[in-house]
Parts: C-alpha cells; sequence; structure tokens
C-alpha cells in the first residue's frame, strides 16, 4: 500500500516551475530527495503539505485525495530545515505543543517516552532553544513532530549545517529512530552519503523534474548520465 503518491504534480514560485513530478512512497519506505541546491525539493515537500498550492495534479495520502486539503488536516510529521523551535518554550513544552494543542492528558509521558527514544535529549527537557547544541535542536524537532499521530514523517535537510561528527551522529540516530517507527518517510537530503546511509529508495531532481528514481546502490553502481554520476559520487 502506498502511503503517498504524487501525479503530474506541477508547483510555480516566483520564475521557478517544479514538475510535472510522480512520487510515491510505500508504507514504511524511506525515500529520498537529492539534487543541487534550488532543484525544487523543498518546494515539493511544501506542495505535498499544503504550504504551496500546486498548479495541477494530485497528492494522495493513504488513498485519499489531500491536494486541496489544509495542511494540518494531511496528518503530517513535517520537520523543517531550521527546526522552527518556539523560543519562549523549553524543550519539554516544545515536543508536548501539538499534544497541548490537542488536549492530551498523557502529554508529560508521551514526551518523556519520545525524549528517552532519542539518545541524551531526556538531559535537555529544562533547556530553552537557545541553550541547546546544534543536535539538540534537531531531535527537539523531530521529537515535536513524532510525538503525535501522523501518516508520513517528511523531513527538510535534517543534516545540514551540522559539522560532520555531529552530522554522522545524527544520521545515525535518525536512522535507527525511523526503522523503529516503521513510518513512511520522505526526506530531502544534499549529501549522497547520506542517501547511501537513510534511504530504501530515491529520486534525483535537477531543474523543478525527476531524472531518475531507484535505490542508492543501484543509482550508485550504474549511473545514466553525467549529472547522476557526478551527484552521486561519494
Amino acid at each position: 500500500m502506498k502511503t503517498l503518491e504524487v501525479r503530474d504534480l506541477r508547483s510555480r514560485i516566483g520564475n521557478f516551475d517544479l514538475g510535472p513530478i510522480d512520487l510515491s512512497v510505500e508504507k514504511g519506505e524511506i525515500v529520498g530527495l537529492i539534487g543541487p541546491s534550488g532543484c525544487g525539493k523543498t518546494l515539493l515537500l511544501r506542495t505535498i503539505a499544503g504550504l504551496q498550492e500546486p498548479l495541477s495534479g494530485s497528492v494522495t495520502i493513504n488513498e485519499d485525495d489531500v491536494t486541496f486539503l489544509e495542511p494540518h488536516l494531511r496528518g503530517l510529521a513535517f520537520v523543517f530545515q531550521d527546526n522552527a523551535l518556539f523560543p519562549h518554550m523549553d524543550t519539554h513544552d516544545n515536543i508536548a505543543f501539538p499534544l497541548s494543542v490537542m488536549k492530551d492528558r498523557e502529554a508529560d509521558a508521551k514526551v518523556s517516552k519520545r525524549a528517552g527514544e532519542l539518545d541524551g535529549l531526556s538531559d535537555y527537557l529544562d533547556r530553552w532553544p537557545k541553550e541547546l547544541p546544534a543536535g539538540m535542536k534537531k531531535l527537539t524537532a523531530f521529537a515535536r513532530e513524532t510525538v503525535k499521530k501522523f501518516n508520513l514523517i517528511m523531513l527538510d535537510e535534517p543534516f545540514e549545517r551540522l559539522d560532520k561528527k555531529i552530522r554522522i551522529e545524527m544520521r545515525s540516530m535518525i536512522k535507527r529512530m525511523l526503522m523503529a517507527l516503521g513510518e513512511s518517510v520522505l526526506i530531502v537530503l544534499n549529501d549522497p552519503e547520506d542517501a547511501m546511509a537513510i534511504a530504501d529508495r530515491v529520486y534525483i531532481m535537477d531543474s523543478g523534474v525527476v531524472l531518475r528514481q531507484g535505490s542508492p546502490t543501484e543509482i550508485y553502481d550504474e549511473p545514466d548520465s553525467l549529472f547522476v554520476l557526478e551527484l552521486f559520487s561519494v
């Protein structure tokens, strides 16, 4: 069963045209979007999430057409590149925010459980965002989005602006977490090493369109163009 299916999707921001895009994510699959900066990866995520209105095409989640549904009704866990943490809330309250909105009586227990599953985050529950190391900010944003019920996790360049050591640790940690959750994931990546480590399947994009899709190993072993070879070399 497909958690996400995108058909003939087109969108536009300024003078940049996205699409047409066909894309799918199977239940429990981790799918990566990889391509050079400015190729349309984030715009695609935002259009799927309902934050950018499409020009044409369709977005289906769990076989329901959500193309023009409000973003908060799509059941998405969307972790933005800049984390989007509330500066006036500590880590606990940032994670608990979506549960507080729903008046969930088990919010504290769920926050503690999720923080405990993310290496070291439990030690930072009383810290303000400005006091958190870069890796802990990312984990807080991840915990906030996945502590609630969702259909699909979407992550926009989660490893950007992290130094190499933290990046490798974070990549391993998030991979373990995603595998433990067993949920469907669409993740934007810029580094082929991240794609090889994280994704079951990848879509390679350039200039607003998909050039190729397949497993990272297939694409690495058998690039079908000079662009793909140069992009996916590690």
